[in-house]
C-alpha cells in the first residue's frame, strides 16, 4: 500500500509538471518547442533565436519517460496553441525507449502531423562512467535501440538525427557534465559545441548505415579513456594552486573545455586561467606585453590595477574576467602558486626583432622569480602550427622578425639560464609534424577541443609525476 501511494504521488507530480510545462510553453509566444527525455537543462533558449530566428521554449522540468509521452505531450501541445509551433527539436533517449510497436506508432504519427516542419532531435551525450557502467549485452542492446531509431527517422525529409556522443573530448572530461543525478552538458558545451555543430551547422548526422561506424568509435574512445588510466579530482580547500600565464593558446577558452580546466579537473588542484589572447612577450608604447601581465597580477598598486582594468576592458580577450581576478588575487596573497607560462607565438606572428624579445623575456622571468621565489615556474615552448603560409613556422611572418624555432629557442635559452622546468611541446605530447593538424583549430594555430583536452590531462599527469 505504501509503495503505490508512493507510485500515484509520483504519477501526480509527473502530471503537474507536464501541466505547468505545457502551460509555461503556451504563455511564451515561442514558435519552436524542445521537448527532452534526458536532462537538457544545459541550452539556452536565445540560441535558436540568435541562430535560426525561431523563439524556442525550452521543457527543462518535464522529461517525458518515453517516446509514447513525448509525443502525447508534443500532440495536446499542437492542439493547445492550435497548431501554433513551426519547429520541434526533441531529446530522444533510445536506451530509455522500448522501440516496440506502440512507441514507434507514436512517433511516426508525431513526425506525419508535421510534416510541413522541421523536426531536429539531438540524441543523449553522456560522460565515460555512464558508458563504462554497462556490461557487453547492455551495450549492444542499446545500440540496437540508436538503430531502431535512426531507422524510424530515415523515412522523413524534415526530420534530422545528429549524434554527439562518441567525441572523446567530452566523454572522457566529467567537467563537461553538471554533478547532478541526473547529470546534464554544462552550457558552454551543450550551446557552443553541441548545438552549434548539429542543429545551426547540420553536421553529426546519424543515419542507420552511420550507427554501427559510430558506435565503433565511440568504443574505441570508451577504450582510449579506460588506457589513458586518469580521473577527475576535486580540488578540495587546501589544493594547491596553479596560475596560468600567456596568451589565447590559454586565455581563448573557458572552462571546462581550456587547457587550464582541463588540468584542474585531472590534477585536483585549483586553476586560474589569466592567459590574454594576443599577447606577446615584447612590450612597446603602443602593445602591452608579458611585463604588463606580470605588473597586472603581482602589483597591489594603482600600476597593476591599470592593468587588470586595461586587459578586462577587452584589450585582446576579456573572456575570462572572473579566473583573472581570482588568480590576481591568488597572486596578491603571497601564496607560492604554480606557474605555468606559454608564451612567444605572438612575438612570432607579429615579426617582432628576435634579440629584443630575448631581453625582454630573460627580464620579465627574473621579475616572475622574484615576485614568486618558492613557487614552481614551467615554461612551455610552443609546439607545432598548421600555417602553410607561412612554412608551417619554418618563414618569418614579416621581414626583421624570426622563424617560430628562434623564439622557441628564447624560452629555451631563458629557461635554461634561470634553472626552470621546460616542456618542450614538439616533444612532449600525443602532437606531432605530421597529425598536428587534426588537433589544432581551424586556423591551425590554436589547440581545438580534442587537442585542448589530450594536452590537458598531459599536462595534470605531469604534475604528478
Amino acid at each position: 500500500m505504501c509503495i503505490f501511494s508512493v507510485f500515484l504521488s509520483g504519477c501526480a507530480n509527473e502530471k503537474k509538471l507536464e501541466k505547468a510545462e505545457k502551460e509555461a510553453f503556451l504563455q511564451s509566444g515561442c514558435s519552436g518547442i524542445f521537448v527532452s527525455m534526458y536532462n537538457n537543462s544545459g541550452y539556452m533558449d536565445s540560441m535558436f533565436s540568435e541562430y535560426m530566428g525561431i523563439p524556442t521554449y525550452i521543457c527543462k522540468n518535464y522529461f517525458p519517460k518515453n517516446g509514447e509521452k513525448l509525443a502525447s505531450f508534443l500532440k495536446e501541445a499542437d492542439e493547445e496553441s492550435e497548431g501554433e509551433y513551426s519547429y520541434l527539436l526533441l531529446g530522444l533517449d533510445p536506451a530509455k525507449m522500448s522501440c516496440e510497436a506502440d512507441e514507434i506508432i507514436a512517433l511516426q504519427e508525431l513526425f506525419s502531423l508535421n510534416s510541413d516542419i522541421t523536426i531536429d532531435i539531438i540524441l543523449p551525450v553522456y560522460p565515460y562512467s555512464y558508458w563504462e557502467g554497462l556490461n557487453d549485452g547492455e551495450y549492444e542492446k542499446i545500440k540496437e535501440k540508436y538503430k531502431s531509431v535512426a531507422a524510424l527517422t530515415s523515412g522523413y525529409e524534415n526530420v534530422f538525427l545528429y549524434f554527439e556522443a562518441e567525441k572523446l573530448w567530452i566523454l572522457g572530461n566529467p567537467s563537461c557534465f553538471t554533478e547532478d543525478k541526473n547529470p546534464a552538458l554544462k552550457g558552454i558545451v551543450a550551446n557552443d559545441f553541441i548545438l552549434i555543430d548539429t542543429v545551426f551547422s547540420h553536421n553529426a548526422l546519424l543515419s542507420p548505415d552511420t550507427v554501427d561506424s559510430k558506435f565503433e568509435e565511440l568504443s574505441a574512445n570508451i577504450q582510449t579513456v579506460k588506457e589513458m588510466g586518469i580521473s577527475a579530482k576535486a580540488a578540495d580547500g587546501d589544493a594547491e594552486e596553479i596560475v596560468f600565464l600567456g596568451d589565447s593558446v590559454f586565455g581563448l577558452y573557458e572552462e571546462p573545455t581550456s587547457i587550464p580546466s582541463v588540468i584542474e579537473t585531472f590534477s585536483g588542484k585549483k586553476g586560474y586561467n589569466c592567459g590574454i589572447g594576443g599577447l606577446p612577450i615584447t612590450s612597446s608604447a603602443e602593445r602591452a606585453g608579458f611585463a604588463e601581465l606580470i605588473s597586472a597580477v603581482t602589483e597591489d598598486s594603482a600600476t597593476g590595477e591599470k592593468w587588470e582594468e586595461f586587459f578586462l576592458s577587452g584589450y585582446v580577450n576579456g573572456s575570462n574576467s572572473e579566473d583573472f581576478k581570482e588568480g590576481r588575487a591568488v597572486c596578491l596573497s603571497g601564496k607560492n602558486p604554480v606557474l605555468f607560462v606559454e608564451m612567444g607565438l605572438n612575438d612570432y606572428f607579429s615579426g617582432f626583432d628576435v634579440k629584443k624579445t630575448e631581453a625582454m623575456f630573460s627580464e620579465d622571468v627574473k621579475l616572475l622569480r622574484e615576485r614568486f621565489p618558492d613557487s614552481r615556474i614551467i615554461l612551455l615552448v610552443p609546439g607545432y602550427i598548421a600555417t602553410p603560409n607561412f612554412g608551417h613556422g619554418e618563414n618569418p611572418v614579416f621581414e626583421g622578425g624570426g622563424n617560430l624555432e628562434e623564439y622557441r629557442e628564447i624560452i629555451r635559452g631563458v629557461g635554461n639560464e634561470q634553472g626552470l622546468e621546460l616542456i618542450e611541446l614538439c616533444d612532449f605530447s600525443f602532437i606531432t609534424e605530421e597529425n598536428c593538424a587534426e588537433y589544432l583549430d581551424y586556423n591551425g594555430i590554436h589547440y581545438n577541443e580534442l587537442g585542448r583536452f589530450l594536452l590537458g590531462t598531459e599536462l595534470a599527469r605531469y604534475l604528478e609525476e
